[in-house]
């Protein structure tokens, strides 16, 4: 008798159960889905970045335009890019300060870049 508790006793100690078993796949099954969830939100990241940073070049180029007289309208787009200019005149330097408002449709919503110029009037 003696010898059939002391098997069954050892017998119950080897291994790992099944509540074990789950618990560790779990746990396992989370670390991974976290995982994949990064290249997902390095996209994203990058993705929008991108399109900031064509955005305020575009925006650097149209002041550019503004100021050289290429550009006389108010609005327009490119791309998928929409823009629109304005100015204010500024009289401590006598010229205007223009603005450019560049807009775009990104996944997470309606994104803007604004960048303003001061233009001195010709001399």
């Amino acid at each position: 008798m003696d010898r059939s508790i002391r098997y069954f006793s050892r017998k119950k100690r080897a291994g790992f159960s099944l509540v074990e078993s789950v618990v560790a796949l779990v746990i396992l099954a989370v670390a991974i889905f976290s995982l994949a969830l990064v290249p997902i939100a390095t996209t994203k990241l990058f993705v929008h970045t991108a399109d900031h940073e064509r955005a305020t070049l575009l925006a650097g180029s149209l002041l550019e335009r503004i100021e050289s007289g290429e550009i006389v309208g108010s609005s327009g787009t490119e791309g998928k890019f929409s823009w629109t200019a304005a100015s204010t005149a500024d009289p401590a330097t006598g010229g205007d300060i223009w603005s450019v408002q560049v807009s775009w449709a990104s996944a997470t919503g309606s994104r803007s870049s604004q960048m303003e110029r001061l233009v001195r009037a010709d001399e």
